[in-house]
């Protein structure tokens, strides 16, 4: 079955506990899928420090506030708001429109800080998967100032860079995988990631290899410099969807830009494609103290 034949039911993420939350917030008008939730503390007045949780589905699937922004939720204990942001998935605008969209809601977010009691000085961003390509291709062409367009959102005055990033089994170089996989010993049909109907081939608009300047516009890889900001990633040993040399390459190139104390990582033995095989307390404690590191003031 090709992977965009699936059938996936929504799971909701697990927010009934949570007292103060604003939903449903339209951060731009031109579009349906723009929207964003905002989950705070139940205790403290803030401002919080943001966490900006970018959900993945293979670029083609999801929505804000499913079961993937669990993980985030759990640093609502230590004093973080999290917003799940919405954004177009791949059946529906090409690369790189989804970037656009998510640094729209930092620029929304920051122009209505005081609004939802947000730190708009102190923003994170969290994705897995394609969420997490997401994260690190916003995150590091900010720092460039590059891929910045105003016609989505608004809001030009506003900042659209980020304090920290932590990516979870990210995709970089969209049309490198084949080969990766191949290097890391995971026996995968090349074409599961070059046809035009395979998850990269839909959010590019064609085949990765028929299109090297726009895998090259869609890398984060591209756009490190001294100034992207902090990032963990996490990767597993053994995930068949995205090789864990993408992580690498991209941990390499970080530390060389940024130094080796602003890049952390964990490569998990045996961790699959999956969040439940990093879905645990010492993962969050690891997650929350470089939040901490880096989102508050000290």
């Amino acid at each position: 079955m090709r992977f965009i034949d699936q059938v996936r039911v929504p799971i909701p993420a697990k927010t009934e506990h949570i007292r103060r939350k604003y939903l449903d917030l339209s951060y731009d008008e031109g579009f349906y899928r723009r929207k964003l939730d905002i989950y705070l503390p139940n205790e403290g007045e803030g401002p919080f420090p943001v966490i900006v949780d970018i959900h993945g589905g293979g670029w083609y699937f999801g929505d804000k506030s499913e079961h993937k922004l669990d993980p985030a939720l759990h640093l609502l204990d230590r004093g973080y708001a999290v917003v799940s942001v919405g954004y177009s998935l791949s059946w529906m605008k090409k690369l790189p429109t989804q970037v656009f969209e998510v640094k729209a809601a930092i620029r929304y977010l920051r122009a209505h800080a005081d609004e939802y009691h947000l730190d708009g000085k102190h923003i994170a961003l969290w994705g897995e998967s394609s969420g997490s390509h997401y994260a690190a291709l916003t995150a590091c062409s900010a720092s460039a100032h590059e891929l910045f367009n105003t016609e989505i959102g608004g809001n030009a005055e506003q900042s659209d860079e980020v304090q920290a990033v932590i990516g979870w089994f990210t995709p970089t170089n969209l049309g490198r995988i084949p080969e990766q996989l191949w290097v890391c010993g995971q026996d995968v049909p090349a074409e599961a990631n070059t046809a035009p109907d395979s998850p990269p081939g839909v959010v590019l608009g064609a085949s990765p290899q028929d299109v090297p300047e726009l895998v090259r516009v869609c890398d984060p890889n591209t756009y490190i410099n001294k100034n992207t900001p902090p990032f963990f990633l996490f990767h597993g040993t053994n995930d068949t969807v995205v090789p864990i040399l993408s992580s690498m390459i991209l941990a390499e190139n970080l530390m060389r830009a940024i130094g080796r104390d602003n890049v952390r990582y964990r490569w998990v033995e045996g961790a699959r494609h999956t969040k439940d095989d990093f879905d645990n307390e010492e993962n969050y404690q690891l997650i929350g103290d470089f939040l901490d590191t880096y989102l508050k003031e000290r």
